[in-house]
């Protein structure tokens, strides 16, 4: 075959595929996918505190944005801002989880380190005590390399 027939295949290869008619997506599916993406990514930021809860607050947005973007007279939710705005809330809920959790653990060990009721609570809760002083010790051994 010469160069001539493979570019005149080529081109009529490219006219099918253009003749399928594929349209772009619609400003409201970006929105929507935008908001799966960046819900899904705020569940795996969860454990940087600002981090997971602006990228769950930030998904939401862009759902609600999708939502507005709709053409149709009938406002709704397609079915990926509908999973956007559930991994961001799922996003929202571990990082206030985590946040809660973080602040009940320094709460007790801070308690547990109390001159007045710390020796009374080492003595009711011996084996917490240690697991708590272990926790602080890996703490301790992460953040010091």
């Amino acid at each position: 075959m010469n160069d001539s027939q493979n570019t005149h295949s080529y081109d009529q290869d490219q006219k099918r595929n253009s003749s399928i008619g594929r349209t772009p997506p619609s400003r409201e599916d970006r929105l929507a996918v935008y908001s799966m993406l960046t819900g899904g990514v705020g569940i795996l930021f969860t454990c940087c505190f600002p981090s997971g809860a602006a990228f769950g607050i930030f998904g939401i947005v862009l759902a609600l944005m999708s939502r507005s973007a709709s053409e149709a007279k009938e406002k709704r939710f397609n079915q990926q801002a509908v999973v956007g705005i559930i991994l961001s809330v799922v996003a929202l809920l571990l990082t206030c989880f985590l946040c809660y959790a973080f602040v009940q653990y320094f709460s007790v060990l801070k308690a547990f380190r109390d001159p007045v009721i710390g020796p009374q609570m080492r003595e009711e809760n011996p084996q917490l005590y240690n697991v708590l002083m272990q926790v602080e010790n890996l703490f301790r051994l992460y953040y010091s390399q």
